[in-house]
């Protein structure tokens, strides 16, 4: 699933980028700052009615040498022999679950993928 920054490229490139043709970096960048004004405009309620971040832990040390812990959570698309692409590798789901929407839950802290 796109996140809110891939979505907004993706607009931007399809409003922008694709329909117009920029003599220079200084027009362009005029451009952009007003397709994404309008666009910050456009969406500010849903921003305002989000519900607030919860605040990073004052005294969070990441230690890149510790084991992954928890469930990353991944949606993909079953192709036409019920498989599903996810992290580089092609897992066989069901032959009768073709072109389905997954859920696949890869679990750090019991080393296994869930589907």
């Amino acid at each position: 699933m796109p996140t809110a920054d891939q979505l907004l490229n993706g607009l931007w490139q399809s409003k922008v980028w694709q329909r117009q043709r920029f003599p220079d970096l200084a027009t362009l960048e005029a451009a952009s700052a007003c397709y994404i004004g309008a666009y910050r405009a456009k969406t500010a309620h849903r921003q305002e009615a989000a519900p607030s971040r919860r605040a990073f832990p004052r005294r969070f040390q990441l230690n890149l040498n510790a084991p992954l812990m928890g469930t990353m959570i991944f949606l993909r698309r079953s192709d036409e022999a019920g498989a599903v692409h996810m992290l580089g590798t092609v897992f066989p789901v069901d032959k009768y679950w073709v072109h389905r929407l997954v859920r696949c839950e890869v679990d750090f802290t019991h080393r296994c993928i869930r589907f």
